[in-house]
C-alpha cells in the first residue's frame, strides 16, 4: 500500500513538472512594448513621467543635453534588469558619442527612469544629428524586437569607431546567445551656433492652496512653483487675482535651470466660494497646462 502511494506521488510530481515546462514554453514572459518606453529632451525632470520637455531640439555647441528615458513593465518574478543605451551620429554619418545605464532591481518595482546628461563639444559640426536610444529587457529572452548581436552595425560595442559603450552587466554569454529583447526610439537634434530662447522662459506649475476650506476671517496661502527653463538668468512678474480683482504681485528672478516656490497670501474672505487666479504679467512667463 505504501509503495502504491509513493508511486502515485512520483507520477503526480512528474506531471506537474511537465506541465510547468510546457506552460513556460507556450507562455513566455512578455517583452517591453514600444509604448512603455519613453525618450525625450527635457529641461527639468521631477520623477517618473513628470518632466518638462525642452521647447525645441536646437542646441548650441558646448551646451548640455538632458535626455530623459523611462520604461515600464520590467519586473519578472520580483526582479528587473534593463540596460539603457544611446548612440549619437553626426551630420556626416560618424558615431561621435554614446553611453549606457545598467539597471538591476530586486523587489516589486516595475518601472524606472534615468536622465543622461550629454555634453556637446564646442567643435561639433553645425547640422542635424541622429540620436538612437535603446532599452534592453535583459531578463526577457524572447528576442521579440531583436538581439544585441544584430545591433553591431548600429551601436559601437567594439569601440572601432572611437566610442566605447560598456557591456558590463549585460549578462553572461548565455544571455548574448539567447538574445535580449529591446525597444528603440530615434530622436533628432540640431547643433547651431545661434542660441535659441523659448518664447516663455519661466514656467509656472504645481499650484495648491494651504487650505481649501476655512472659517470666515482666516487668511490663506496659494503656492506655485516657478522654473527657469533655460541656462540664462530670467525674471518676470506674477499677479494674484481674487474674484476678478487684483490682490498682489510677485517678481521672480531665477538663475538658469533653477526653480523656486512663490507664496501669495490670501486675505480673510467672506463666507462662500471664491475664485483665485495667478496671471503672468510679463511675456516670458507661461502657466503649465
Amino acid at each position: 500500500m505504501d509503495l502504491e502511494i509513493k508511486g502515485v506521488i512520483r507520477t503526480f510530481s512528474m506531471i506537474i513538472f511537465i506541465i510547468l515546462i510546457l506552460s513556460s514554453t507556450i507562455h513566455p514572459s512578455s517583452a517591453i512594448r514600444s509604448y512603455e518606453f519613453q525618450a525625450d529632451f527635457a529641461t527639468y525632470v521631477h520623477s517618473f513621467g513628470k518632466y518638462i520637455p525642452r521647447w525645441n531640439n536646437v542646441f548650441k555647441p558646448g551646451e548640455k543635453i538632458n535626455l530623459y528615458v523611462s520604461v515600464e513593465n520590467i519586473n519578472v518574478a520580483r526582479a528587473g534588469a534593463v540596460d539603457f543605451v544611446y548612440v549619437i551620429t553626426d551630420p556626416n554619418g560618424f558615431i561621435i558619442d554614446g553611453g549606457g545605464k545598467t539597471v538591476r532591481i530586486i523587489g516589486y518595482k516595475n518601472r524606472y527612469f534615468n536622465v543622461f546628461e550629454i555634453n556637446t563639444d564646442e567643435n561639433w559640426t553645425v547640422g542635424k544629428y541622429r540620436l538612437d536610444v535603446f532599452a534592453f529587457d535583459v531578463l526577457n529572452f524572447n528576442g521579440t524586437f531583436g538581439s544585441y548581436g544584430s545591433l553591431n552595425y548600429k551601436a559601437p560595442y567594439t569601440g572601432k569607431t572611437g566610442v566605447e559603450i560598456s557591456t558590463e552587466g549585460r549578462g553572461s554569454a548565455y544571455t548574448w546567445r539567447r538574445g535580449a529583447s529591446y525597444v528603440f526610439k530615434n530622436l533628432e537634434f540640431i547643433i547651431d551656433k545661434t542660441p535659441t530662447v523659448p518664447e516663455n522662459q519661466l514656467l509656472v506649475y504645481d499650484s495648491y492652496l494651504k487650505a481649501t476650506e476655512l472659517p470666515a476671517g482666516v487668511s490663506n496661502f496659494l503656492h506655485v512653483t516657478v522654473l527657469n527653463t533655460i541656462s540664462a538668468k530670467g525674471s518676470g512678474v506674477l499677479e494674484l487675482i481674487i474674484d476678478g480683482k487684483p490682490a498682489g504681485k510677485k517678481t521672480v528672478s531665477l538663475d538658469g535651470y533653477k526653480k523656486t516656490d512663490v507664496n501669495f497670501e490670501i486675505p480673510p474672505l467672506g463666507l462662500g466660494v471664491h475664485t483665485l487666479e495667478v496671471v503672468p504679467r510679463t511675456d516670458n512667463i507661461k502657466l503649465s497646462e
